[in-house]
């Protein structure tokens, strides 16, 4: 598997088991804020687990790795950046 400079994954024959994801305040994850690994073999709702951080309104980068059955690591994607802002009471 590899990953581009623009995220794109290239997966070949990889058993992909789980991923690993990181959401972070900087474009060079200097401030890992969410670092969490899943398992593609149960359901998650992995945007409520990273609400529940706490986060405020601002700019975001996340990027992530997929993990084999094997248990190695592959790199991880290029970073990408988000938006977000909360809720609004009574919306």
């Amino acid at each position: 598997m590899q990953a581009d400079l623009t995220g794109e994954l290239k997966l070949d024959s990889l058993m992909v088991g789980s991923y690993r994801i990181q959401l972070a305040t900087s474009p060079d994850f200097g401030n890992v804020m969410f670092d969490k690994v899943y398992s593609f073999f149960e359901d998650h709702d992995t945007y409520v687990d990273i609400v529940a951080t706490g986060m405020r309104d601002g700019r975001y980068w996340v990027h992530f790795a997929f993990i084999d059955l094997l248990e190695t690591q592959h790199p991880f994607t290029a970073p990408r950046m988000y938006s977000y802002r909360r809720p609004r009471p009574g919306r």
